[in-house]
């Protein structure tokens, strides 16, 4: 049975320990000057900076933009200075306001992410990386990004690769081995906020 083509990027779903997500976050922000745009599902990097009440400033993961990974994006404050910016989404350079970013930044949540292709329930255990085909929805606030089947490697000592597969997603309607099967992952612990690859 085919699978929907659901892309929405990273979607936290329980902790490690087995527990259900209990939709802790914390606050960031990226600033009105950012080029690139951020979306619910996106990957976040640390950007080096931060605000005048410390939280730290990031943007979206991207082919030309690496650093710390910190997490996942999830939601937006509400921008007071102008209430007719959604907040499910910010575009790139869609505002002069610096935006409050919702992000999932403990290393311990599972995430379930569509792959681009078709995989084998083998590749549980290794390492891949993401791929953004499409970008993000400004319909749906979405993420772009998928699991990048291409990426998949054994290495256990990887630091190059960003996430961890834990398992096939346990949804009803998932085949794996058919294009855009559902995964649950996790984020590298060497690539998390920088740990690793000489980032830090």
């Amino acid at each position: 049975m085919a699978n929907v083509d659901r892309t929405r990027g990273l979607r936290p779903v329980k902790y490690q320990s087995g527990a259900a997500w209990n939709g802790q976050v914390n606050e960031y922000v990226v600033y009105s000057g950012e080029v690139s745009g951020l979306w619910i599902g996106d990957l976040a990097v640390l950007d080096g900076t931060a605000d005048t009440l410390g939280r730290p400033g990031v943007e979206q993961l991207t082919n030309a933009v690496s650093g710390p990974t910190i997490g996942v994006v999830v939601g937006f404050a509400a921008n007071p200075n102008n209430l007719n910016i959604g907040g499910s989404f910010r575009n790139s350079n869609a505002t002069t306001d610096n935006r409050i970013v919702y992000i999932v930044d403990d290393p311990n949540v599972i995430f379930e992410i569509q792959a681009d292709s078709a995989m084998d329930f083998a590749d549980v255990g290794y390492y891949a990386d993401i791929t953004v085909s499409i970008a993000g929805s400004t319909t749906t606030g979405l993420s772009g990004m998928e699991l990048d089947a291409s990426s998949v490697i054994i290495a256990s000592t990887s630091t190059d690769r960003l996430l961890i597969l834990i398992q096939a997603s346990t949804m009803g309607d998932n085949e794996v081995s058919n294009d855009s099967g559902k995964w649950l992952v996790k984020i590298n612990p060497r690539k998390h906020q920088g740990v690793g690859a000489g980032i830090l």
